[in-house]
């Protein structure tokens, strides 16, 4: 059984996981057909070991604030984090998988800014790029796998 995302920590997550699932170069790279099958390679919290790359994964980055002011509105300015990661490909040189994987996130990162704000979308006001591009280290790459990944913080609020 599925749940459905409600209240003020679920619903920021689900949006920005509509956000990513509802771009077409996020559905090409990952050969998923629509947004609802794209769902499925966007992770919420963290990714399985196992998980099935390219992928991503959403989550809150650094806990969740609200505050009121003298009327009694709440607003809210807090941050979700958003990983993109894929499996590092031998067939290219370094140079090469490097900017296929920035050509890949930066197109989706466009598509995903003309959706901020919509209905049903995150209501994101500023995002940043705080790791990455980066390919794990060749001591890592045995044990965690050898890949490239980049976290965004996407700073959203509203009331």
């Amino acid at each position: 059984m599925a749940v459905t995302p409600t209240g003020m920590l679920s619903l920021p997550v689900s949006y920005l996981q509509t956000t990513v699932a509802n771009s077409a170069t996020f559905r090409t790279w990952t050969g998923t057909a629509n947004p609802t099958a794209a769902l499925a390679r966007i992770h919420v919290g963290r990714a399985a070991g196992t998980a099935t790359h390219p992928l991503a994964c959403v989550g809150f980055a650094n806990g969740f604030n609200r505050t009121s002011d003298s009327l009694d509105v709440w607003e809210q300015n807090n941050t979700l984090q958003l990983m993109f990661r894929d499996d590092f490909s031998s067939a290219l040189n370094e140079q090469d998988a490097y900017y296929t994987f920035s050509n890949q996130v930066g197109a989706i990162m466009l598509e995903m800014e003309a959706l901020f704000n919509d209905a049903g979308y995150l209501d994101v006001f500023e995002w940043s790029i705080i790791t990455g591009p980066s390919r794990t280290k060749d001591n890592e790459a045995q044990t965690l796998g050898n890949f490239f990944e980049v976290i965004i913080e996407c700073k959203y609020g509203g009331a």
